[in-house]
């Protein structure tokens, strides 16, 4: 263990090159490689060229691991993986990529327990933790809709809630404390506008779209939340006059902001849907970029909201259309909260 954390602290990386190299280890813990992982010293040799992923089973569920990393990442973890090469008679089901392999595979509390149990084996705890949170290995909650809409008239639909970010509540004293905190939100917009309209330099563009969608937070405490969630409705519905004065009574700020996060707008005057897919992390935009809008809510604010989450909330997403004859047409959306579990 010394040998790996005297290597792994003497190079250089970068923060991107790091999530890759731990999210390989933290794969490898639940394919059942961590022995092999973990029992070559690093030896540092010619970088190499390209990094690639593939990932292989047997029907005895054996998995093996092939690393190739980058000419920048750190290639004596190469030896550490060369007994979970796959023979040349497997069948090996290849992934293209470590982000193509992130794309299926997210783990559960219980999978991330099982991985952390797993290299504390090998390292300290705050080792462990640094490695799971870095290499972005996270539950999440999920939550997609597939219904077909149409806001218009300023009339804002409520077209998905999400399940709530599970809570640390235990009745069991013994119980060791679990903690969640939210990391990033991952959304997938599928719409588009009425078709015509706007100024004619607009079309084609997101200049001049009065077409969008909005996030809310809804906190259990929260009129709110008792409003739109009690009633434990699946599919989309529009806002009454009583959701939107309890929404926009939910402010902060002087002057006071209604606390609607903007998500993205559709294309202007165009018939053709669009799948936006919208990332927002801790990370705050330019302040330059920043602003609040009366009609679409706080712009370029993302940051906040996965910032403000706590366990037990939910995030509510909301399709809009401003002034006669705009259309938000609405086919479908996702979203993922993933959260660190410690």
């Amino acid at each position: 263990m010394c040998n790996i954390s005297q290597s792994m602290y003497s190079f250089s990386f970068t923060i991107h090159h790091m999530s890759l190299l731990y999210r390989t280890i933290a794969i490898a813990c639940t394919r059942g490689g961590c022995n092999q992982v973990f029992s070559w010293p690093p030896v540092v040799k010619q970088p190499r060229r390209c990094f690639r992923l593939i990932t292989s089973s047997r029907k005895n569920d054996r998995s093996r691991l092939i690393v190739v990393l980058s000419s920048t990442m750190f290639n004596g973890l190469l030896q550490a993986f060369s007994n979970l090469l796959p023979s040349d008679d497997d069948n090996a089901s290849d992934v293209e990529s470590i982000s193509d392999y992130q794309e299926i595979h997210t783990p559960s509390e219980d999978g991330v327990e099982a991985v952390r149990e797993i290299l504390l084996e090998f390292l300290p705890l705050e080792l462990v933790d640094i490695i799971l949170d870095t290499a972005e290995y996270w539950p999440c909650v999920y939550a997609s809709q597939e219904s077909r809409i149409i806001a218009r008239n300023n009339e804002p639909w409520c077209y998905l809630i999400t399940p709530p970010i599970p809570t640390s509540q235990s009745s069991n004293p013994d119980e060791k404390q679990r903690h969640r905190r939210v990391r990033e939100i991952r959304f997938r917009l599928n719409s588009h506008d009425q078709g015509w309209g706007g100024e004619p330099e607009h079309q084609g563009t997101y200049d001049g779209s009065w077409t969008w969608f909005e996030a809310l937070i809804l906190r259990p405490s929260s009129p709110l939340h008792r409003q739109l969630v009690g009633n434990d409705v699946t599919e989309p519905f529009t806002l009454k006059s009583d959701h939107l004065s309890a929404m926009d009574a939910e402010q902060n700020g002087t002057p006071p902001q209604p606390k609607r996060w903007h998500i993205q707008t559709n294309v202007t005057a165009s018939r053709a849907t669009k799948e936006h897919k919208v990332i927002w992390t801790e990370e705050e935009k330019p302040v330059s970029e920043q602003r609040y809008d009366m009609f679409k809510g706080r712009v370029r604010r993302g940051h906040e909201v996965v910032r403000e989450l706590e366990p037990g909330d939910r995030l509510a997403v909301l399709a809009r259309a401003k002034f006669p004859g705009w259309e938000n047409h609405v086919s479908g959306v996702s979203v993922e909260i993933m959260y660190f579990y410690w």
